[in-house]
């Protein structure tokens, strides 16, 4: 078993009501029923939701297609040296 697995687990049903993705009786709300199905945090799926309700799906995609990498700007130490030259 991994041992991030009751971190991971806490922050889940901290997260997930936050979200209003579970009713008071613990069930999928229809917004927790979708924001299951999809393959993102329960954050940016929530963001990609609501984007494609009020029409302004594209540059959401591209900030969450930003969120969901390491930054472009990052340098490892290793190569550190190749980009001063």
């Amino acid at each position: 078993m991994n041992s991030t697995w009751p971190t991971s687990v806490s922050h889940t049903l901290f997260v997930i009501p936050q979200q209003n993705a579970l009713d008071d009786n613990e069930d999928l709300t229809p917004l927790g029923f979708h924001l299951a199905k999809m393959p993102v945090d329960p954050h940016t799926g929530k963001m990609l939701l609501f984007a494609a309700m009020f029409c302004c799906l594209d540059p959401i995609l591209t900030i969450a297609a930003s969120l969901s990498f390491k930054t472009a700007f990052h340098v490892p130490l290793v190569k550190h040296a190749n980009c001063l030259a």
